[in-house]
């Protein structure tokens, strides 16, 4: 199941013709602390799957790919405070994917992931 999109070149300046000059672009997606590569650790590794691989990133790397993009300038990014509650709230859901991640986050413990927040205004 496909869970996160925008992690590619194209999504974001595909936005762009859709938000007028001076407008912004804003997004949270949840991210890693830092880049794992081929270094996942290793009470991660039971969960950790191809789509994570292309859809969990850190702040850097979507810092980089943002101020990449032509067309916008990068107002905010930033790591949100709201991480711990936003994956209790998800956990106590009734989406049966939220039931497979309850041992994820057990494994986790607060140690790899963050949301990521990035705003850019439209030039």
């Amino acid at each position: 199941m496909k869970h996160y999109f925008g992690d590619s070149a194209d999504m974001l300046p595909s936005l762009i013709p859709f938000v007028k000059r001076g407008g912004y672009i804003a997004v949270a997606v949840p991210g890693l602390k830092y880049e794992f590569g081929k270094d996942v650790p290793a009470e991660m590794r039971p969960f950790w799957n191809g789509e994570m691989e292309r859809t969990l990133h850190s702040l850097g790397w979507w810092k980089g790919l943002w101020e990449g993009t032509e067309g916008i300038e990068l107002a905010d990014a930033r790591e949100m405070d709201c991480c711990a509650k936003a994956w209790e709230e998800w956990l106590t859901g009734t989406h049966s994917i939220a039931a497979e991640d309850v041992k994820m986050m057990e494994a986790e413990g607060g140690k790899y992931f963050n949301l990521v927040q990035l705003i850019a205004k439209v030039v």
